[in-house]
């Protein structure tokens, strides 16, 4: 039997490397759990393998970087098709952070979000600025090699 290789996180290596590169000294958390499954879900009265169900209410950003007197929001995406989701995200998580009582919420006067993509969309871009976010453009050192891994469909010029 042929062992299986070991999926590649491409995302997180692609935000470890935006933060190396641009926040290099800054105080900063990958992978930050944003909010968790509302109060009156979580009861003693549980059986663990329900509060294991709960987990679909735990929300992730990509990275949360602590710069007093702003709190940035990283949401980074590879895939042009999945740069709406992230501004979504970025949306929600905007507005849901400031019930995460882990932060100390007397040095942050402002919450902003950071979309991070690789190739820019102008449209997409003009829209995140509307909505009150920071776009980065930042092509990864390992872009060539992420694009040979991907299947045709998301890299080859559709044919019409």
């Amino acid at each position: 039997m042929r062992k299986r290789e070991k999926r590649r996180e491409w995302e997180s290596e692609y935000v470890a490397e935006y933060i190396q590169t641009y926040w290099r000294g800054r105080i900063y958390f990958l992978h930050f759990k944003i909010t968790g499954p509302p109060k009156p879900l979580l009861t003693e009265e549980l059986e663990p393998e329900e509060i294991r169900m709960l987990k679909v209410y735990a929300r992730w950003a990509d990275a949360v970087i602590l710069s007093p007197p702003t709190l940035y929001i990283v949401e980074a995406k590879l895939r042009v098709s999945d740069y709406l989701k992230a501004l979504g995200e970025l949306l929600y998580y905007r507005k849901v952070i400031r019930l995460n009582k882990e932060i100390n919420w007397d040095e942050f006067k402002a919450v902003m979000g950071i979309l991070v993509i690789p190739v820019d969309d102008p449209p997409l871009t003009s829209l995140a600025r509307e909505l009150g976010f920071r776009v980065d453009v930042y092509k990864p050192s390992f872009w060539e090699e992420f694009l040979r891994s991907q299947p045709a469909r998301f890299v080859s010029p559709r044919r019409s």
